[in-house]
């Protein structure tokens, strides 16, 4: 996971596989679970493999360039093999999930990453804001 990236980085066989369902840019309000299907990745875990499902709302991004039209955010890169495979989920999945990273002592092999769906509603931006309340904020109207 990387805050600093934006799409989803895959290496050239799993981007190549991913892209024969045919994703391409389309006018947002066209994009449909018909036209951009879900796709499930296939995580490693110490505890055996998960599979999260995205669904286009959650693998699709507004274009930089118009905010009538998204772009699959997908990109390939490739990574050297001793560190591979891998794939590197940036802010377009963190937009979707929370993410706990635990470093424990700092031995890299005891390492590990939680990962749930956010909740967007409603109800959890009051308890945000309960949270929170104490905490400095960036805008002066909130």
């Amino acid at each position: 996971m990387d805050t600093g990236t934006t799409f989803f980085t895959l290496e050239s066989g799993v981007f190549n596989q991913v892209m024969t369902y045919d994703l391409i840019m389309k006018k947002c309000s066209d994009v449909t679970d018909k036209s951009h299907p879900p796709i499930t990745l296939s995580l490693g875990s110490a505890s055996g493999p998960r599979d999260i499902t995205l669904t286009h709302d959650e693998y699709m991004t507004t274009a930089s360039w118009s905010s009538e039209y998204c772009v699959p955010a997908f990109m390939k890169i490739d990574i050297p093999e001793e560190h591979g495979p891998g794939l590197i989920l940036g802010e377009t999945f963190l937009r979707n999930y929370l993410a706990v990273f635990d470093r424990q002592d700092g031995d890299v092999t005891k390492a590990r990453v939680g990962l749930a769906k956010s909740v967007h509603s409603d109800e959890a931006h009051k308890r945000l804001k309960q949270l929170t309340a104490s905490q400095p904020s960036f805008f002066k109207d909130i």
